[in-house]
């Protein structure tokens, strides 16, 4: 489709499957997270081994204790070390790191046609209640929904 993507992802499973993949030039991947800052973040490793699902909310289950820190930055400042001013599809499945990031890049001035996200409002420690929030205010800013799934955690919104 002539399309540019660039992916991000630090997870030891995404990273392992992404190598093994015959990509177009176009896709550039790297091996680091969408947080609301630079640094690092330390991910709960996935209840079942072998999951893609790190997530920075403990979510319990077989390995509680056990994380593993990550390189990741804020979107403006890959805006920037990618020299993009505009974003035509925006999609972020960050495992309920959604919750801080998203309300960073309202923030920004980076321009967004479209948002794809996943709300993680059934991970314990994420209100419902926050979630309505950030998308009031998705819509506050002239997001509007387009489409949802039928499990009702993914989200489009197109800007008017």
């Amino acid at each position: 489709y002539d399309v540019n993507v660039y992916a991000f992802d630090p997870t030891p499973c995404s990273v392992d499957w992404l190598t093994e993949q015959n990509l177009p030039e176009t896709f550039n991947f790297q091996p680091l997270g969408l947080a609301d800052y630079c640094g690092e973040l330390s991910f709960y490793i996935p209840r079942r081994l072998g999951r893609y699902n790190y997530s920075a909310v403990n979510r319990g289950g077989k390995y509680p204790e056990q994380t593993i820190s990550y390189q990741v930055k804020d979107l403006a400042t890959l805006c920037q070390e990618n020299d993009h001013t505009l974003i035509d599809i925006l999609k972020l499945d960050i495992e309920g790191s959604e919750m801080s990031a998203l309300p960073n890049i309202l923030d920004g001035e980076i321009s967004i046609d479209k948002f794809l996200i996943e709300f993680h409002y059934n991970y314990k420690g994420i209100s419902y209640d926050d979630t309505v929030a950030l998308i009031k205010r998705l819509q506050s800013l002239g997001y509007e929904l387009f489409w949802l799934s039928e499990r009702a955690y993914e989200f489009g919104f197109v800007k008017h």
